[in-house]
Parts: structure tokens; sequence; C-alpha cells
């Protein structure tokens, strides 16, 4: 199954959201894919686009269960809930239409 959640991303936080994504893509990525399965996540994955001047980003989580609850006591998930904060409002959710593979 895969939930999707809809941002808009608050004024002057777009460059501040990209570079905390490329951190989780990259210096942090172990690390956050561990705390993915603690959550019985399969995987993450955001997506940016812009309407006009404001930006927007969508982020979506694969899970074949229930979604357990983010341990706070790890540094990196209280980073990733601060950032949230900081750059995102939420907007509701999104929802997948299809998912093809071949």
């Amino acid at each position: 199954m895969i939930t999707g959640y809809f941002f808009k991303i608050k004024d002057n936080k777009v460059e501040t959201w990209r570079e905390w994504c490329s951190l989780l893509a990259g210096k942090y990525g172990r690390e956050a894919a561990e705390t993915l399965s603690e959550e019985g996540l399969i995987r993450e994955f955001f997506v940016i686009f812009n309407r006009g001047p404001e930006y927007f980003t969508i982020g979506f989580v694969e899970h074949e269960g229930k979604i357990l609850p983010t341990n706070m006591d790890k540094k990196i998930n209280i980073k990733h809930k601060e950032k949230k904060k900081e750059c995102l409002e939420y907007i509701g959710p999104a929802y997948v239409l299809y998912d093809l593979e071949a």
C-alpha cells in the first residue's frame, strides 16, 4: 500500500527543503532507511513541483501493514520533524491512482 501526503513549501524555504532532502538521500541515507524499517515502511520518497511562484511537495510511503510510530528518541527523526515544521504546510492526503511495473 502507498500512502501520500501533500504539502505547500513555505515561502523562502524551497532551498532549505531541497538541502534537507539531499542529506536524507546521501549523508543520512543509511540512518534514514533504518528508521523506515522500524516504522514498518518499505520506502519513502518526495517529489517537488511548482505552480507559478508557489512550490509544493508530495511525500509517499510504501508499507505492507500498519505504519508504526516514529521513534522520536532518534536525532534524525527529531531533525526531520523540525525540517517539516520549518518548511512545509500540510494540505491533505495524496492518492496514487496507479502504479504499474513491467
